[in-house]
């Protein structure tokens, strides 16, 4: 885990903040492990919004398609798969 994601996740620990933003799934898993909170990718986020009507389907494909333009190496699973995978697990954590 590299600095960064430590300095967050205690941040978040101390602030009882419940979800923390990381593109390292290394990290979210260890954060996973070590405390309460739940680590989230871009992707996730996105499936949450969508969730929630703040974006519909559509405007979250965009956006992820915008921020896989700016990655050196963008997630190579189709949308729709993360989106699925998404649901799957906030059900398994109950956040539905």
């Amino acid at each position: 885990m590299g600095p960064g994601e430590l300095e967050a996740a205690a941040l978040a620990h101390e602030l009882d903040i419940r979800w923390l933003l990381s593109d390292d799934r290394a990290a979210k898993d260890y954060i996973e492990e070590c405390t309460d909170i739940i680590g989230l990718s871009h992707h996730e986020i996105l499936a949450l919004c969508c969730l929630e009507n703040i974006l519909s389907e559509q405007q979250a494909r965009e956006v992820f398609e915008a921020i896989g333009a700016t990655r050196t190496h963008p997630v190579g699973v189709p949308f729709e798969e993360l989106m699925r995978r998404a649901r799957k697990r906030f059900r398994e954590l109950e956040l539905l």
